[in-house]
Order: C-alpha cells, then structure tokens, then sequence
C-alpha cells in the first residue's frame, strides 16, 4: 500500500514538474504581432478613465491599445524603460511600460506613437508590454 501511494505521488510529482516547465517556457506574443483593438489619443485615453472608469475598463482592459501623444518624460529606472504620455490633466498621464529598456528613449516634447496592453488606471492609464511605434 505505501509502495502504490509513494509511486503515486513521483507520478504526480514528475507530472506537475513537466507542466511547470512547460508553462515557464511557453513564449508570449509580441506584442508587435499582436492586433490593435483600439487607437486614440492619450487625452481620449485618460479622459475616458478618469470620467467612467468601470466602462473604460470594460471597454479597454486588457486590450491592445495604440495610444499616441507628447512626451512628458522618458525613464530608465531597474532595468525597465517608461514613457511618460501628456493629458488635459495635470496630475495624470498614460504611463507606457514598455516591454523592453531601450537606451533610446524620446525626448520631452515628442509626439510619439505607442502599443501595449492596458492594465487599468491608478493615478495614471497604465500601458504594460509597450513598444513604439515610431519616434
């Protein structure tokens, strides 16, 4: 009997190890192959966030985004790469993580366009697994 319940448990142990790795290598989609299933300004974005968040959330979470706007800043911080995107509203932006660093980060002031999925709003609209579209 304990020899069928220790055979049992290898088993399930040698499955379980097998389904882990499976699921850790497994790649994501780029994101650069990924459909758009929306396009509009960072102020369109933020606005309609900040005036109905449970429809923007319906509306865009977790969807692909391409969002475009002005540069409020650009950062490298840990090994991450964010971009800072203007709104009407001083205190909030559309913040783009992007999916990797980049040394070369627009400068203040750029229009630029970029693709991510939303994650939701905070204080900012947030954009994970961003890339630009152009500079």
């Amino acid at each position: 009997m304990i020899k069928k319940i220790l055979a049992f448990l290898v088993a399930f142990g040698i499955f379980g190890a097998i389904a882990g790795l499976y699921q850790f290598s497994k790649t994501n989609d780029k994101i650069a192959d990924l459909k758009v299933d929306a396009t509009l300004s960072s102020t369109s974005l933020f606005d309609e966030f900040n005036t109905d968040e449970t429809a923007a959330n319906t509306k865009y979470l977790d969807k692909i985004i391409e969002v475009s706007g002005k540069v409020v800043s650009a950062e490298n911080k840990n090994d991450q790469s964010t971009i800072y995107l203007e709104t009407d509203d001083m205190m909030g932006t559309v913040l783009c993580q992007l999916e990797r660093k980049s040394d070369k980060l627009p400068e203040k002031g750029t229009n630029v366009s970029i693709k991510g999925i939303c994650s939701g709003f905070l204080t900012d609209v947030v954009l994970v697994r961003s890339m630009i579209i152009n500079k």
